[in-house]
């Protein structure tokens, strides 16, 4: 009988742990400073890191959800929705899914941008368009940072750079 009292006291101890560990996180809601009742974005965020680590939801002007995404350890793991003012749906997520694949973002209904990311960060080819389809930017990420030779165009499609602008780290093959 006093073996399952010291282990009782054990998994009691044990419980309270983890459920400290699970509730270490908090909701953060921010409301527009000219009307306190009007919800403007909430997210979760861990308390020991402070960074985003769970759903993010961004809500426009009449209260409608606007986006919504989920982080995992203050990184971009998946998206759900994104809608511009027009509350017309701006993004194809393609094959973006826990953190790697890519995204489209669209702007008047057409392309403005392509982005590969792998396990949350920024990883491989990035494409930034003019509003008449015409290529503004490009090049590429490793591990959420810009790596190797970018080129910039201008808006009829010529080289505007030379493309030698180059950011120190070098892309891996």
């Amino acid at each position: 009988m006093r073996y399952l009292k010291h282990m009782n006291k054990k998994l009691c101890l044990v419980i309270l742990l983890l459920s400290s560990l699970v509730y270490s996180q908090d909701t953060i809601k921010q409301f527009d400073p000219n009307n306190p009742n009007k919800l403007l974005t909430e997210y979760v965020i861990d308390n020991d890191t402070q960074k985003s680590n769970g759903f993010f939801k961004e809500y426009d002007q009449n209260g409608e959800l606007k986006s919504h995404a989920e982080y995992k350890n203050g990184l971009l793991w998946n998206i759900y929705l994104v809608k511009d003012a027009n509350d017309t749906v701006i993004s194809d997520f393609g094959t973006f899914k826990n953190g790697s694949g890519t995204i489209k973002i669209y702007k008047n209904d057409k392309i403005n941008a392509v982005r590969e990311y792998e396990d949350g960060l920024l990883n491989g080819l990035s494409i930034k368009y003019y509003d008449n389809g015409e290529i503004a930017m490009k090049g590429n990420y490793h591990n959420g940072k810009r790596c190797g030779i970018w080129y910039r165009y201008n808006k009829d499609g010529t080289l505007k750079d030379n493309g030698e602008k180059s950011f120190g780290e070098k892309c891996p093959n």
